[in-house]
């Protein structure tokens, strides 16, 4: 967002989901695409929090809400959302997804979710749908596929009285968890059930020995599996117009965007030398030939661009001063994208 928004404790904040996508190919998914939970129903200031930055509109990104239920300030432990069964033919389409690293993008007040690592000082904007073992770690003869079903978001907030009224947004973080919870009746209100592996007060954390992995039963039954999350509220000293320098960090896949934009650039300026290569040539040969033919007295009728030098160069009998200030609007237009590319491109400025 360009401008701040100050939220009242326990004021409940929408959080957005957009598209599924992956570095490794071009075919994004919808988010509930996915074997998830349906939204629960949509926020009263859904459509008021549902800004878009210039970026965000650029790109395209359709967000729709998610059913993770968020409040300001209130943390919540371990919580149920829903029961899935899913078959054996929505089983290999979810393999496939998490061995071409599709990856989930959420955002809250503007700002993408992030799993970053302070130890290892990166940030990666969204989290994978789920992640693979080698045959070494699981024992089995080829890799094993899992799925991580449990979020734990992580949202930092600022409150400053002498400054502002409220809550502010400075950080949304996320931490996927693969877990098999225990199952309860398809009937039964998962809100009332005692659920072991996901009470309101433990901590849900990744342990080898409870990964879910994305297989069929050993008589060929269909997968269930229960989604969760869990909420937890920190207070940061970040100021608001500082949240985005996080952004800016360095993370594992930025070496793609930038053999992409060296790759774009290249072809750009082949194409542009070839052109310029047979526009010269052309051009070259047609002056030769009417050099010549002006020297004789005889000269044949006239052909080619030649016929048309005086239309080209003459200004145009209506309107001349339109026609000018068209061509420098559509220059100063065609400066400020290449500027705004450089700095984009350079982190000096965010397009999001």
């Amino acid at each position: 967002g360009v401008s701040p928004v100050e939220y009242e404790s326990g004021e409940a904040v929408p959080i957005f989901a957009e598209l599924v996508d992956s570095r490794k190919t071009q075919v994004p998914y919808k988010f509930y695409d996915l074997p998830i939970c349906g939204p629960v129903g949509e926020l009263e200031n859904a459509r008021k929090a549902k800004r878009k930055s210039l970026g965000a509109k650029l790109q395209g990104q359709a967000s729709v809400v998610s059913p993770y239920s968020i409040a300001v300030k209130s943390d919540k432990g371990c919580t149920p959302m829903c029961q899935i069964t899913i078959g054996s033919k929505k089983l290999r389409w979810m393999r496939k997804l998490v061995e071409r690293q599709y990856r989930v993008h959420l955002t809250l007040d503007s700002l993408p979710v992030l799993m970053r690592s302070k130890e290892l000082n990166y940030a990666v904007r969204g989290f994978p749908v789920g992640f693979t073992a080698p045959p070494h770690y699981t024992g089995l003869k080829e890799d094993e596929y899992y799925l991580y079903n449990h979020l734990r978001f992580t949202i930092t907030y600022r409150e400053q009285a002498d400054e502002f009224e409220g809550v502010r947004i400075t950080g949304f973080d996320v931490h996927p968890v693969s877990i098999q919870h225990d199952l309860v009746d398809s009937n039964a209100d998962l809100s009332r059930s005692s659920i072991a592996s996901c009470g309101s007060d433990s901590i849900v954390r990744n342990d080898p020995e409870s990964y879910l992995p994305l297989r069929t039963g050993p008589t060929g039954e269909p997968l269930t599996i229960l989604y969760s999350y869990s909420v937890e509220w920190q207070e940061s000293d970040v100021p608001w117009s500082d949240r985005w320098d996080v952004y800016l960090m360095g993370s594992p896949d930025d070496d793609v965007h930038v053999l992409s934009i060296i790759n774009a650039i290249m072809v750009v300026l082949f194409l542009t030398g070839s052109t310029a290569t047979i526009m010269i040539r052309t051009l070259r040969n047609d002056i030769a030939l009417y050099n010549e033919l002006d020297d004789l007295e005889d000269s044949q009728e006239e052909t080619g661009w030649k016929l048309v030098h005086g239309d080209v160069f003459r200004p145009p009998s209506t309107s001349p001063l339109l026609l000018s200030v068209a061509t420098g609007t559509g220059a100063q237009i065609g400066t400020s994208l290449i500027l705004t590319l450089i700095c984009a491109i350079l982190k000096i400025i965010n397009p999001m």
